[in-house]
């Protein structure tokens, strides 16, 4: 198994939020930002860390592990985090 060090990561931004924040990971080697649509990623990942984010609920239905990053000071209301939502998602049709 790879560690963090030699795995590759995509960072994804969000097309509408402040991402002034992406010039400061500029000399990340292992790091990439990727700008285009996030379907093309999908089939790709083994895993997405994510925020409050629709994407992390479609790649948990697609079955792609997904870990939720919490930011001090910011709201997180994903679906992810309800224990009565993760009991069905398995049922749910995408």
């Amino acid at each position: 198994k790879m560690n963090k060090i030699n795995k590759k990561f995509i960072l994804k931004p969000h097309p509408r939020a402040n991402n002034s924040y992406i010039k400061k990971c500029k000399n990340i080697e292992n790091l990439e930002v990727f700008h285009g649509p996030i379907y093309n990623l999908l089939s790709k990942t083994e895993k997405i860390y994510a925020t409050y984010s629709s994407i992390a609920v479609e790649a948990k239905l697609c079955g792609i592990d997904v870990e939720l990053i919490d930011l001090p000071g910011k709201i997180n209301e994903s679906p992810l985090l309800d224990n009565e939502f993760l009991d069905i998602i398995d049922n749910l049709q995408y």
